[in-house]
C-alpha cells in the first residue's frame, strides 16, 4: 500500500513538471532560428556558443547556450544556459519566465524569475544566495536577455541619433547595458 501511495506522489511530481515545462514552448513556431559558434583564440578553440529563437504570432523563446571545450575545458569547465519566454505583440516582447543556468563539474547554480504582465513577480537561486538589490532595483530593470532584444532592436532602426541604455537584473545584481550611435554612417 506505502509503495502504491509512493508512486502515486511520484507520477504527479511528474506529471505537474511536464505540465509546467509545456507551458514555455511554442507547438508550431512560424519563425525559427539557430545559430552554432566557435570561439578560437590564436588559433585554438575555446568554446561554443548556440541560440536558438522560436517564435509564432503571440509567443517567443530565445535560448542561448555555452560551453567550454579544448584547453579552456581543461582550464574551466562550465556550460552556461539562459533562457527567455514570453508574450509577443509585434516587435514588442514581454517575458512571463527566465532560466539561467551555470554547470560545473562539481557544481550547479541556476537563477528562474517569474513575470506577470511583464513585471517581475519573484526570482529563485540555487544554492539560494542574499540578494542585495531592493525590489524597487529589480523592477526597473529587464532580464538580461530582453536588454540584448531591446538593443538589437535599437540597432535595426534606421535612425539612431540618441543612445541606448537599459539596466538589467540577472537575479543576482544590476547591469547597465548601453549603446552610442556611431559618428558617421558605417
Amino acid at each position: 500500500m506505502r509503495s502504491n501511495v509512493i508512486r502515486f506522489c511520484l507520477m504527479l511530481a511528474l506529471l505537474g513538471s511536464i505540465k509546467s515545462a509545456a507551458a514555455f514552448t511554442i507547438a508550431h513556431p512560424t519563425e525559427t532560428e539557430n545559430a552554432q559558434y566557435k570561439f578560437y583564440y590564436a588559433g585554438i578553440m575555446m568554446g561554443k556558443l548556440g541560440l536558438l529563437w522560436e517564435a509564432d504570432a503571440q509567443h517567443y523563446k530565445l535560448t542561448f547556450n555555452m560551453k567550454t571545450t579544448g584547453l579552456m575545458k581543461l582550464l574551466k569547465t562550465q556550460r552556461r544556459i539562459a533562457e527567455i519566454s514570453g508574450k509577443r505583440n509585434g516587435e514588442l516582447f514581454t517575458p512571463i519566465h527566465y532560466h539561467a543556468s551555470v554547470i560545473y563539474p562539481n557544481k550547479q547554480k541556476s537563477t528562474n524569475m517569474s513575470y506577470e504582465h511583464g513585471i517581475l513577480r519573484d526570482v529563485v537561486n540555487e544554492p539560494t544566495e542574499e540578494i542585495k538589490i531592493t525590489d524597487v532595483q529589480k523592477q526597473s530593470a529587464v532580464d538580461p536577455i530582453t536588454g540584448l532584444l531591446q538593443l538589437f532592436t535599437y540597432m535595426q532602426s534606421p535612425a539612431k541619433t540618441t543612445p541606448f541604455a537599459t539596466v538589467y537584473f540577472d537575479g543576482k545584481r544590476l547591469s547597465r547595458g548601453y549603446a552610442i550611435p556611431a559618428a558617421e554612417p558605417v
